[in-house]
Order: C-alpha cells, then structure tokens, then sequence
C-alpha cells in the first residue's frame, strides 16, 4: 500500500480494505490473544477515521478566528496541517 500525504483519505482506504477484507489471521489473532483486551480491529479503524475528521473540523474553525497579522505563525502551522487532513 502507498502512503501519502493525504491523511485522511490514506485512512478511509485503510478504513475500507478493513471493512472488505478484513485482517490476517495473525493480525486478528493477535487483537484476540489472552495476553490482553480483545480489540475490535474494524471499528478501531473507523474511529481513527472519524477523529481525524473531527480534527480536520476543529482545525478549520480554529483557522477562521486567528488573526493573520498577530498570529501569522499560528495560523501557517495549522493550515499546514489542515493541508495534510485531506
């Protein structure tokens, strides 16, 4: 699988090829084991994706209150970011 820059859309494959497919059998076995709390691999992956949405969110709204003279620094950093959550 290709990593990019785009993270969000990154995490919708991943959120989807966990939905259709499911994971190896290691990798369940492992979410599975009696060494430790039984994981629920597909709905962590939708949580992840919904998170990062709800970041992707926040981080916009927090763009439209900062002031582009006294926080220009600010500001840049989070667009950057924002610029990733895509």
């Amino acid at each position: 699988m290709a990593f990019s820059q785009q993270i969000i859309t990154d995490l919708t494959t991943a959120k989807n090829t966990a939905r259709n497919t499911g994971f190896s059998s290691v990798t369940t076995a492992n979410a599975i084991s009696a060494a430790g709390p039984i994981e629920d691999m597909v709905g962590m992956a939708e949580n992840v994706l919904l998170k990062a949405q709800e970041l992707r969110q926040n981080i916009q709204s927090m763009i439209l209150n900062i002031d582009s003279g006294t926080d220009a620094a600010q500001l840049a950093l989070y667009q950057n970011v924002l610029n990733d959550l895509v």
